[in-house]
């Protein structure tokens, strides 16, 4: 979280932070998304000791990350191909025009 802006009071598992973030909403609405992913977690494992239900939930969330970050540059990369295929068959249109 950025160190500048208004200081927030969030709940994750039910104790109490205060997290200094740009949006309080955006802290907030994170707060909101780790408090999930740790209920979700503690629920399939309640004898898990915080320490390792905590690096599961970042295993989690890096792993969702991971996968955002991979498709949005399938996706990126695709627009590109078109994009420079657009560009190839627009300049061989100018040059045979240009004849």
């Amino acid at each position: 979280m950025s160190e500048s802006g208004a200081t927030t009071s969030i709940r994750i598992l039910g104790e109490e932070y205060r997290v200094r973030g740009a949006a309080p909403e955006l802290v907030e609405e994170l707060a909101g998304l780790v408090d999930r992913k740790f209920r979700d977690l503690q629920a399939g494992r309640p004898a898990m000791d915080w320490k390792r239900l905590a690096v599961m939930v970042c295993m989690n969330l890096a792993e969702e990350l991971y996968q955002e970050r991979s498709r949005r540059e399938r996706i990126v990369g695709t627009a590109g191909e078109r994009t420079r295929a657009c560009r190839v068959s627009l300049e061989e249109a100018l040059d045979a025009g240009n004849r």
